[in-house]
C-alpha cells in the first residue's frame, strides 16, 4: 500500500497523471481547487457474483450488486484494452470468489497486455499452487487479500466450517510463491474481541507482514436485513475500535488502520472535538459531502457489465461497459458530475444530523450508509451519547465502565 501512495505522488509531482483539461468541473481538496483526473487511477473489476461461501454478515448477497448475468471472456478483454487506452494503472479483481472464473489465467493475460497491475481478492477456499504460479509468474500482481476473521472456532462460525484451514493453506502458498500478501479481518458481533489474539496468530505465527481490519456492517443496496445480528452495537464498536487503535500501536510496520472504517472514524472523530473544542470556522464544502472519493479516482464494473462509481452504490448505474465508451461515462456520466460538483455538504438530508452541534465540521461518512438511516455507523454524536464512560480523547473505556 505504502509503494502505491508514494509511486503516485511522484507521478503527480511529475505531473504525469493527467488531469482534465475540460474545466467541466472543479472539486475542493484541503481547501485547495483542483481538477479530477482524466482517467481513473484504478477501477474494480467484479469478475462475477458467484461465491463458494455464505458468510453470516456479507452485504453483498441479496444487494443489487449481486447479479444474475456475467460477462464472458471475450467481454472482460475487451473492457481490459478500454481501461488499458485509459491508463488506468491498477484493477482490483473482486467477486463473489475471483477463483470461480475458470478463464482467470486468460483475463489476466489480457490485463497484463494493457499494462496494468492487479490486486486480486479471495477468501482463499479454492486456491490451489497453480493459481500461485499464475500470479507470481504475471509479474503484474501488487497483492493477493486472504479473508480470515481469527481463530479458527470464530472464523468458520461466520465463514463456514473448514474455511479457517482453507484460508490459511492459500495464505501459506502466496507467501511461499514470493507474492505480497494481505490479510483482511472482518470485524462482527463474533470476533469484536478478538483482534489483538488475530493480529498474534497472524503476525507472530503465521509471518503475515500485512494486516487489516474493516467493520461488518448494513449497506443501503441490501434487501434483506439477514447481517444485522452480525452487526456490532455501537459499544461493541468501541471496543474493537479502541482495540484495533492499540493493535495497530503494537505492530505499527504490519498492522494498518489506513483507509478503514476504524481508521477514518478515529481520525473524524479527534479531528470533530478539536474543532468543537478550538471553536474554528465552519470546514470548507468538500465533494460528494462526503470523505469518500470513489468518484474522483476510480470506476467499479460489475459482473454483468454495470458501471458504478463504487460497489456500495449498487443502484446508481452510471451506465454498461461494453456498450459504453468508458473515457464517455468517465467524463460526463450525470451521476459521476453531480457527485463531483462543490458544495456545501448535505447534512440536511440525514435526519440524524440536524442540529447536531459537530455540523459546522463534520463531512458524513459516505452517503452509502447515511441516506440508509444509518449514519450512526461512525456518528460521533450518537456514540457520545450512548457510551458516556467512553474516553473518546482516549480512545479507550474509562475504569468505571461495565462492558458485557
Amino acid at each position: 500500500m505504502r509503494h502505491r501512495r508514494r509511486f503516485y505522488h511522484r507521478l503527480r509531482l511529475r505531473g504525469q497523471i493527467p488531469v482534465s483539461l475540460s474545466g467541466h468541473t472543479t472539486v475542493l481538496n484541503g481547501g485547495k481547487p483542483v481538477r479530477p483526473y482524466s482517467s481513473p487511477l484504478r477501477a474494480e473489476a467484479a469478475l462475477t457474483s458467484r461465491c463458494n461461501l455464505r458468510c453470516r454478515y456479507c452485504h453483498f448477497f441479496g444487494s443489487a450488486g449481486e447479479k444474475k448475468r456475467e460477462l464472458d471472456t471475450a467481454e472482460w478483454l475487451g473492457i481490459f484494452d478500454e481501461l488499458g487506452a485509459m491508463k488506468v494503472m491498477e484493477l482490483t479483481l473482486t467477486g463473489g470468489e475471483v477463483l470461480l472464473r475458470e478463464d482467470l489465467p486468460e483475463l489476466i493475460a489480457g490485463i497484463r497486455r494493457n499494462n496494468m497491475r492487479f490486486l486480486l481478492l479471495s477468501n482463499g477456499f479454492a486456491f490451489e499452487e497453480h493459481h500461485a504460479a499464475m500470479l507470481k509468474g504475471s509479474g503484474r500482481c501488487v497483492y493477493v487479500q486472504i479473508s480470515i476473521d481469527g481463530p479458527e472456532a470464530a472464523n468458520d462460525l461466520a465463514r463456514g466450517s473448514g474455511t479457517y484451514a482453507r484460508a490459511v493453506r492459500a495464505m501459506k502458498l502466496v507467501l511461499r510463491y514470493g507474492i505480497p500478501l494481505t490479510v483482511r479481518m472482518t470485524v462482527g458481533r463474533h470476533n469484536f474481541r478478538l483482534l489483538p489474539e488475530t493480529a498474534r496468530l497472524m503476525i507472530e505465527e503465521n509471518n503475515v507482514r500485512a494486516l487489516t481490519c474493516n467493520p461488518a456492517f448494513h449497506f443501503t443496496g441490501k434487501e434483506d436485513e439477514s447481517d444485522l445480528p452480525w452487526i456490532m452495537s455501537r459499544r461493541e464498536f468501541l471496543t474493537a475500535l479502541s482495540d484495533a487503535l492499540a493493535t495497530a500501536r503494537n505492530h505499527p510496520e504490519r498492522f494498518s488502520l489506513r483507509g478503514t472504517m476504524f481508521g477514518r472514524a478515529a481520525a473524524q472523530w479527534s479531528h470533530l472535538r478539536r474543532c468543537r473544542r478550538e471553536n474554528r470556522p465552519p470546514a470548507a464544502p468538500s465533494p460528494c459531502a462526503s470523505n469518500c472519493l470513489a468518484q474522483l479516482e476510480k470506476l467499479y464494473i460489475g459482473a454483468d457489465g454495470s458501471v458504478t462509481p463504487c460497489n456500495h452504490l449498487p443502484d446508481a448505474v452510471i451506465g454498461q461497459a461494453g456498450r459504453d465508451r468508458l473515457a464517455d461515462l468517465w467524463e460526463n456520466a450525470p451521476i459521476l458530475r453531480q457527485m463531483r460538483a462543490p458544495g456545501k455538504p448535505l447534512l440536511q438530508e440525514f435526519p440524524l444530523c440536524r442540529g447536531c452541534g459537530y455540523a459546522p465540521w463534520c463531512v458524513p461518512t459516505a452517503r452509502c450508509l447515511n441516506s440508509g438511516g444509518r449514519a450512526s455507523f461512525v456518528c460521533l454524536k450518537l456514540h457520545e451519547e450512548e457510551a458516556p464512560d467512553f474516553d473518546f480523547e482516549e480512545m479507550k473505556w474509562k475504569q468505571n465502565a461495565v462492558l458485557k
